[in-house]
């Protein structure tokens, strides 16, 4: 999905879908978008989807779309002079994508900006100021996802975050990081604030979703079971949020729909364990490609 707003956002008045050769986040190259025009929202991209979910639940239900700030590290620029200028572009029409998604009843608003983590340098300069125009003018809750790649592709991962403090000074309400399967130094979220923390208590390194009686063996040590994981409060260092929401973490794609599914459960099943800790009404994501609702908070 990343590629196919990427292409229905970027104009060009000489050949709109030619692809080329691009850097990947994790190393190597993928195919991306050449920009050679002004970028501009052509046509609606995933408000089929908010139609898709808002038919099959009466509950609050979240989408999610790729950040401004990501696209534009997902592109070959061959237009724009002023790379300011190309990402606050990016991010006018991702904010007119949201807010047809708005009015197609999603309630929570999610931009998806990996990229922020992988080149933590640019998004300093760059990235909070084209997140805020994305977001300008979008009521309800709005969140921000970062991760350290997918399970399949990302094996060794980091336990910290090189982007994550400076989150606090943008619009986002609420951050949601990968957690389980890099074994995050839970001493990183020192810098958040007051941010809500959407907090993945699930490891999508494995093909099997992990179960709340069920311990699995880990790079850096043996995890607790999603029952200990979905309430991470206990093992802060600090009292630092006013709120940490468990969740399955990034998406398990190329998983099949019901490994997502199971994440889920396993995360519902988790929270149920865990003494006084307060039940929130599920909030649904359709995820972007499989069809299946796999995010719940």
């Amino acid at each position: 999905m990343d590629l196919c707003l990427n292409r229905v956002l970027v104009h060009s008045e000489a050949c709109t879908n030619r692809l080329l050769a691009g850097p990947a986040r994790t190393g190597g190259t993928v195919v991306v978008p050449r920009i050679t025009g002004s970028i501009r929202r052509l046509r609606p991209v995933e408000v089929r989807d908010v139609e898709f979910l808002r038919a099959n639940t009466n509950r609050k239900i979240k989408i999610t779309l790729p950040g401004p700030f990501t696209m534009s590290r997902q592109a070959k620029n061959e237009f724009y002079k002023d790379e300011e200028e190309l990402v606050m572009d990016y991010a006018a029409a991702v904010n007119a994508e949201i807010r047809d998604l708005k009015a197609t009843g999603a309630n929570v608003i999610q931009l998806d900006e990996p990229w922020l983590q992988a080149r933590p340098q640019e998004a300093r300069r760059l990235a909070l100021p084209a997140i805020d125009r994305a977001l300008e003018g979008i009521p309800g809750p709005t969140a921000l996802h970062l991760c350290f790649g997918y399970a399949y592709v990302a094996r060794d991962k980091p336990n910290v975050y090189a982007f994550l403090p400076e989150l606090t000074a943008s619009k986002v309400d609420q951050v949601s990081i990968e957690a389980a399967q890099p074994n995050l130094d839970l001493s990183t979220l020192d810098g958040l604030g007051d941010k809500t923390v959407i907090f993945g208590v699930i490891s999508m390194g494995e093909p099997e979703p992990e179960t709340p009686d069920r311990r699995r063996p880990h790079p850096r040590g043996t995890r607790p079971p999603a029952a200990a994981a979905a309430d991470p409060r206990p093992r802060l260092r600090h009292e630092i949020h006013p709120a940490i929401w468990p969740s399955p973490s990034s998406r398990r794609w190329p998983m099949v729909p019901q490994s997502s599914a199971a994440s889920c459960l396993g995360v519902s099943s988790g929270l149920a364990q865990v003494p006084h800790c307060p039940l929130r009404q599920p909030v649904h994501s359709r995820t972007r490609g499989t069809g299946a609702l796999e995010r719940g908070h």
